[in-house]
């Protein structure tokens, strides 16, 4: 989250700090059945599809030392989340080619 503030500018977070952050995602697609469950995973780093993040704020390429990260959503009256899911209703899904698992 260093470039949370653009991409111009590295601004370290401060442990402890909670800090109101917005992730834009990817185009994606996928068909939920009825009981299916999603989860939500956050992670510091998708190496090696991202540059590594060794969460000491060393610069990425020449960093040597590491430390564990610690990732905190908050859910409270104080500090909501949220995870805006869009639904298209109404699919066409061909069951016959793709039956329900």
């Amino acid at each position: 989250m260093r470039f949370r503030e653009g991409l111009d500018r590295e601004v370290m977070m401060i442990p402890g700090t909670v800090y109101k952050i917005k992730i834009e995602m990817g185009v994606t697609s996928i068909l939920f059945h009825k009981k299916h469950k999603i989860r939500l995973e956050l992670a510091s780093s998708s190496f090696p599809g991202y540059i590594r993040n060794l969460n000491t704020g060393e610069p990425f390429a020449s960093g040597t030392r590491m430390e564990i990260a610690r990732q905190t959503v908050y859910h409270s009256s104080k500090y909501p989340s949220r995870l805006i899911i869009p639904v298209i209703p109404g699919s066409r899904y061909d069951s016959a080619r793709h039956p329900k698992p």
